[in-house]
């Protein structure tokens, strides 16, 4: 009799990996953490799928780890050239002369926090390799601005910082990074005015995990973390208020990131991330306001994910221009390029003035009215013979007019080189321009 109720039991015992978890009672929170184990798919293992680069190879493990290689054992990082290390001290001097301090909070992968969990997961996984490109990006940002590595110098860190079965980090692990930063912005971490109380859960959610369930056609059992209650009023928060830029870390309420960075420092927070690409992490919003004289800040916080390595060069051809208001009230050679919004490549001969300037203080900016532009594929045609190939994308948006600005400085030429012509090849339109109220122009100036 023993013997048969022991192997019902066992028989359970093992039925119970391949089980759900049972739900918690209404109110409170589920048991950390939920695990529903289930083998992945073949469809995973496909390079077909265009997604394959983005993520690479994919575990998962019957603890309720999910991982991706791409995703959370490396960075891509590549060692600055000599034009971007000039283009993030020009970008630094702008905002200094604007009064303006910049702090830079790049977030590392899961690895390194866990790297004992990952190397047991992906037998290739480097751990050296991840330290030594984390701490060669953190240099590399130090020209922008301070940089917050709270992975290396640090508060004492909460357990869980992230979900095992996402890439998201959770409302703990947004509080502990909140409190890091907390301590460059004012020197300490403040104790709050309105106490962090836990109440309700968040679930965890990104890219990965629905890759997994699209491909497998199925859904993976939710991962609950607990969440906080903060409740700040103006009378909670006083002084200028800081200025939050970042990708879905720092966008999305379910983090609770800027929220908590209100509370952790006891300041008021304008919260201008973005998950859109398009928006350059909330800057294009945030100087329209600073143009605008809707916001006075003294300090910026850039939350930005370290797994993207470095900023493309073609970034500060858009955000230095921007951020010294383009060529908008000062002298400039302007050129109509409407031919260019039907198909026909078109190309600009420099007037004297401009063909006489030395390239690196120029500044050109290409507007477009009455279109929803994409982007734009040129050249750049210089004296010397050269010639300069791109294609300009994420325009600066308002109403009715898109703008894409090329800053003639972080350009790869010779030294001293003059713009000769702007070939334009093709404008990409999200809809059919209207000829007849679609207008188009190419500015060209001079930015001090």
């Amino acid at each position: 009799m023993q013997s048969n109720l022991g192997n019902v039991l066992a028989i359970f015992a093992v039925l119970s990996l391949f089980l759900p978890a049972t739900e918690a009672a209404a109110g409170t929170p589920p048991t950390y953490p939920i695990n529903q184990f289930f083998p992945l798919c073949d469809a995973l293992t496909s390079p077909q799928h265009p997604e394959s680069d983005r993520f690479g190879n994919i575990v998962k493990t019957r603890s309720g780890w999910l991982a991706s290689d791409k995703l959370d054992t490396n960075i891509q990082y590549e060692p600055l050239s000599p034009l971007d290390v000039s283009a993030h001290r020009r970008f630094r001097h702008i905002l200094d002369e604007r009064g303006i301090e910049l702090f830079l909070l790049p977030i590392a992968p899961r690895a390194y926090f866990y790297p004992t969990q990952f190397s047991e997961m992906f037998p290739h996984f480097d751990k050296a390799l991840l330290e030594r490109n984390v701490a060669q990006l953190t240099h590399a940002l130090a020209s922008l601005g301070s940089v917050i590595t709270p992975q290396t110098e640090g508060l004492k860190r909460p357990e869980p910082l992230f979900y095992e079965s996402s890439t998201d980090w959770t409302p703990t692990g947004a509080k502990w990074f909140a409190e890091n930063v907390s301590q460059h912005l004012i020197g300490t971490v403040e104790p709050p005015r309105i106490p962090f109380v836990f109440d309700g859960v968040a679930a965890g959610g990104g890219g990965l995990r629905s890759y997994v369930e699209t491909l497998c056609g199925r859904a993976l059992a939710p991962e609950y973390a607990r969440s906080y209650a903060i409740e700040l009023g103006t009378e909670h928060l006083q002084g200028d208020p800081v200025i939050l830029l970042g990708d879905r870390f720092a966008a999305e309420s379910r983090f609770q990131f800027a929220s908590l960075l209100a509370a952790t420092t006891n300041l008021p927070i304008r919260n201008y991330a973005s998950s859109s690409s398009d928006e350059q992490w909330g800057w294009y919003s945030f100087i329209e306001d600073l143009d605008k004289k809707r916001v006075t800040p003294r300090q910026v916080v850039w939350q930005i994910e370290a797994r993207d390595g470095r900023f493309p060069s073609q970034m500060w051809h858009q955000l230095i221009p921007a951020l010294q208001g383009g060529c908008d009230g000062l002298p400039s050679s302007d050129y109509d390029i409407k031919p260019a919004l039907m198909d026909k490549p078109t190309e600009i001969l420099m007037h004297p003035n401009i063909r006489n300037t030395d390239a690196n203080k120029l500044t050109a900016q290409l507007t477009f009215r009455n279109m929803d532009v994409s982007s734009v594929e040129l050249s750049l045609w210089f004296d010397e013979g050269s010639q300069k190939r791109m294609t300009l994308t994420r325009p600066q948006k308002t109403d009715n007019e898109a703008r894409l600005h090329i800053d003639l400085a972080s350009v790869s030429k010779k030294r001293d080189a003059k713009l000769l012509a702007v070939e334009i090849h093709e404008v990409i339109s999200m809809e059919l321009p209207s000829i007849a109220t679609a207008s188009a122009t190419l500015g060209l100036c001079t930015i001090d």
